[in-house]
C-alpha cells in the first residue's frame, strides 16, 4: 500500500488519517497481540498518550473544515462483553472521542474479538466488529460474555440475547446532510434462515 507513506506512515509512525468527500477518516495503532494484556492499548508507535494528542488536533481541524462526519478505527474494543474484553483503564479513549460529540458525527469501528456488538455511548457509535472469519468467541466455552459493571453501556445487536456463531460485514452509506446509514449482511451457520440484512442504529 504505498499510498500510506502519503499520509505519513513510517515504520516509526504507524497512526494517519485523510479526508475524502468531506469526511474524515482516522486510523490509530492500538499494538501488537500480546497474550500477557490481551486486550492493553500498548502501542508505542506513537504510545497511547501521543496518539490521543493527535487525536485531539485532528478532531479540532475537522470541526475547523467544517466536517460534520468522522470515523475512527482501531483494533482493540472500546467496549465489549465477550472474548478478551474491552480495552481497560487508563487507557481507554472513550472520554477523548466522546468530548467531539457535540460537534461531529462519529463513528468508531473495532475489531479483536470475533463477534458482534454495537454500542451508542454519549453520542459516539462504536460498532465491534470482529465477525467477518474465523472462530467465534461467543460459542467457545468460557469466552460467550465477561463480567461488566451494572451500568455497562447495552449492547445494541444481540439485545441481551446468546450471541450465535455468525459472519458479516457492514456497508456505510455516506451522503452529505444526510444520517449516515449502516446495513448489516450476515450469514449464520445451521440457521433456518442463514442469511439476512439488518438496518443498524435506526
Amino acid at each position: 500500500m504505498p499510498y500510506l507513506k502519503n499520509f505519513g506512515v513510517t515504520p516509526e509512525r504507524l497512526i494517519y488519517k485523510f479526508d475524502f468527500k468531506d469526511v474524515r477518516f482516522v486510523f490509530l495503532w492500538t499494538g501488537k497481540y500480546d497474550y500477557r494484556s490481551p486486550s492493553l492499548w500498548d502501542g508505542d508507535r506513537p504510545k497511547y498518550a501521543e496518539q490521543m494528542t493527535q487525536l485531539r488536533q485532528w478532531l479540532d481541524e475537522a470541526k475547523a473544515k467544517g466536517i460534520k462526519k468522522t470515523f475512527i478505527v482501531f483494533h482493540y474494543p472500546v467496549f465489549c462483553r465477550a472474548g478478551l474484553g474491552p480495552i481497560p483503564e487508563p487507557d481507554n479513549p472513550h472520554k477523548v472521542i466522546a468530548a467531539y460529540a457535540k460537534d461531529l458525527e462519529l463513528v468508531v469501528f473495532n475489531g479483536h474479538v470475533h463477534t458482534t456488538e454495537l454500542y451508542d455511548v454519549d453520542g459516539v457509535k462504536y460498532l465491534l466488529l470482529g465477525g467477518g472469519g474465523a472462530e467465534q468467541d461467543p460459542i467457545l466455552p468460557g469466552r460467550t460474555s465477561i463480567k461488566v459493571p451494572a451500568d455497562y453501556p447495552p449492547e445494541l445487536y444481540w439485545k441481551g440475547q446468546p450471541p450465535r456463531e455468525e459472519y458479516n460485514y457492514v456497508l456505510v452509506d455516506v451522503e452529505p446532510g444526510q444520517k449516515t446509514k449502516f446495513t448489516l449482511t450476515r450469514y449464520r451457520p445451521g440457521s433456518a434462515e442463514p442469511f439476512g440484512t439488518e438496518a443498524l442504529f435506526t
